[in-house]
């Protein structure tokens, strides 16, 4: 079995991180023991986020937290697990998954698992207008990117060590979840095979509609910038021997 690291990137999310973390270390005590690390990423909390995930990584031995501006960086820096999983501290898509990533990983055929809640079977459980602007999100990076992916902006996503590392470099986004998008889409431009999961979507939390025009406006930033990188400003296709495919 292969050692995983589940990163959650929080930001004010005080009140749902104990939650989160105690849940996600039960599931892991008792389906990959000895297996597993977690490791908090605050992006930049203003409320007692960081005063409670160095708390919960002082009195769990797996746990531990980050925090800065690049924070994804420190966590390849400090990582030592052969995969490198991104999941969303409420827990929307559900802890069950996690069960598969092993065996879609365990042979090296694919270099990522992406989650999509998109998919027929999936459970969707959302607010309208998130739901709303989840499709409308899916469909403008389809037609501004060519993805193939079925969620680009999926917040449950797994990447083998070796591909991550390969690909993060290249990447300069400043929002946690904006960067793993551009590692979906660097990898599927350098051809590194990827496999999709479907996964459910049940919020836990309540968003005001202020919230959620916070959110579109938040994505056409992030969308304006991510296609000025990758189409005017940078390479996006590895150099010839790099690591990270199989």
């Amino acid at each position: 079995m292969k050692t995983v690291n589940f990163v959650f990137p929080v930001q004010n999310d005080e009140s749902l991180l104990i939650r989160g973390i105690r849940r996600t270390s039960d599931f892991c005590e008792e389906y990959f023991p000895q297996h597993y690390r977690i490791t908090i990423a605050d992006c930049g909390s203003s409320d007692g986020t960081e005063r409670m995930g160095r708390a919960l990584a002082a009195c769990c031995e797996n746990v531990e937290y980050l925090c800065g501006p690049s924070v994804i960086g420190q966590v390849l820096e400090i990582n030592s697990c052969d995969i490198i999983g991104f999941l969303d501290i409420d827990l929307s898509a559900g802890l069950e998954h996690l069960l598969y990533i092993d065996q879609l990983l365990e042979d090296d055929s694919a270099c990522m698992v992406n989650g999509s809640r998109f998919r027929t079977f999936s459970v969707i459980q959302v607010h309208r207008g998130l739901w709303k602007n989840a499709l409308r999100f899916q469909l403008i990076l389809r037609l501004l990117f060519h993805s193939r992916s079925g969620d680009v902006l999926s917040r449950f996503k797994f990447f083998r060590r070796e591909t991550i590392e390969a690909l993060y470099p290249m990447c300069s986004g400043k929002t946690c979840w904006y960067v793993c998008a551009e590692l979906l889409l660097r990898a599927e431009w350098n051809h590194f095979p990827i496999r999709e999961l479907a996964v459910d979507w049940i919020e836990t939390r309540t968003f005001s509609e202020e919230e959620i025009l916070r959110e579109k406006e938040e994505f056409r930033r992030e969308t304006f910038f991510l296609w000025k990188r990758l189409l005017f400003r940078r390479r996006f296709h590895l150099p010839r021997g790099r690591p990270g495919t199989p």
